[in-house]
């Protein structure tokens, strides 16, 4: 019985010094695409799903549409977004153009949200991506992006925090009209993702592709940059990094808890030689 009260203070300090050093990282609840083409007539407006999940997550979501005519692209609905990013793909004939944005829901359930463009096109594609455990008053560390033209597509290198969800979006338009990419896109730079989207729509006279690949990243620091490539297929692309900050940061000791924590154990080790010994003499 002595026993049991001596350790009991000392479990219960270490069982409170575990949840005060709990982390809180940013998770995938779900992860959603979209692709629509036609080669009978063109449209101006497509849908994507934002997943579902719990009340007050955070969705991410991109719209890419062709931009051989010059697209704007409005702004989605139902609802209000933040815009992460809208432009067109580099090189030369723009042939691609992608939005996208974010925002907390208030619904576990999924909702389709509608994206619409100034000029009709044949092809549509898009993405989302639903998170927990991101900060309700700060969401986004950083947002960065970069176009280009080529076989290879690469996502900027941005500062985050750890614990953050690091997200690339990809949108590529294919240089050659008609041609059909390989199902996979090759990544690079990056170990296994978390999560990702790859949706693809090909009418035969325009094509657009929406990729997003997403890792947890466990440290503080740059997050390097992330490739894509469809083998030796050309085309015109826009890349954006996106970190999602998470709601609770990492506890670190100071040197006071550390001396709590040396303390407790020394108590723990103490208390039992000493009830050995007296049971040893008894």
């Amino acid at each position: 019985m002595n026993r049991k009260f001596l350790f009991l203070p000392i479990y219960v300090l270490l069982i409170l010094f575990s949840f005060n050093f709990a982390k809180a990282d940013v998770l995938i609840e779900d992860v959603e695409e979209n692709s629509m083409q036609s080669a009978v007539a063109a449209f101006g407006q497509g849908t994507i799903e934002t997943g579902s999940g719990q009340q007050g997550n955070y969705v991410i979501f991109s719209c890419g549409v062709p931009n051989d005519i010059g697209n704007i692209i409005n702004d989605p609905a139902p609802g209000i977004w933040d815009d992460l990013d809208e432009g067109a793909c580099g090189g030369t004939g723009q042939r691609c153009a992608h939005g996208i944005w974010g925002g907390f829901v208030s619904d576990p359930d999924s909702e389709e949200i509608t994206c619409s463009w100034t000029e009709f096109g044949t092809v549509f594609s898009a993405g989302s991506m639903r998170f927990t455990g991101v900060d309700p008053s700060d969401p986004i560390i950083g947002v960065d992006c970069d176009t280009g033209q080529g076989v290879e597509a690469t996502a900027p290198s941005i500062n985050t925090e750890a614990g953050s969800q690091v997200l690339s979006v990809f949108t590529l338009g294919l240089l050659t009209t008609g041609t059909s990419p390989i199902a996979d896109p090759t990544l690079a730079n990056r170990a296994e993702p978390e999560g990702d989207w790859f949706a693809n729509a090909n009418s035969g006279v325009q094509n657009v592709l929406s990729i997003g690949i997403s890792e947890l990243e466990e440290i503080a620091g740059p997050t390097g940059t992330v490739s894509v490539s469809l083998g030796d297929v050309p085309f015109e692309w826009r890349a954006c990094t996106i970190a999602l900050r998470m709601a609770s940061p990492r506890s670190v000791p100071t040197m006071s808890e550390w001396g709590l924590i040396s303390f407790a154990a020394f108590a723990g080790i103490a208390g039992f030689f000493f009830l050995r010994r007296r049971q040893a003499t008894a």
